[in-house]
């Protein structure tokens, strides 16, 4: 992501949603080294953010489910 815009938003997403390995980090401050699912997990953010989603929308598709349209992004495919 290059725009600030979008890096906002993922900032903001990122520190809501925790690190599955290490649960009392945000994913924002887990490191790629550390946690393969963290890095997965940003990438989807960000491909997330790209379709135009905002940070509230995306936290709360993670706590609800993102539906038939998750399905076609690359990182789920994978």
């Amino acid at each position: 992501l290059t725009d600030p815009a979008q890096i906002e938003q993922f900032l903001k997403a990122t520190s809501k949603i925790r690190c599955i390995c290490l649960p009392s980090l945000p994913i924002k401050s887990c490191s790629f080294n550390n946690c393969e699912i963290s890095a997965l997990l940003k990438e989807f953010i960000e491909n997330r953010i790209r379709k135009g989603e905002s940070a509230e929308q995306i936290v709360e598709k993670m706590e609800k489910g993102f539906g038939e349209d998750a399905l076609t992004d690359p990182i789920i495919q994978r």
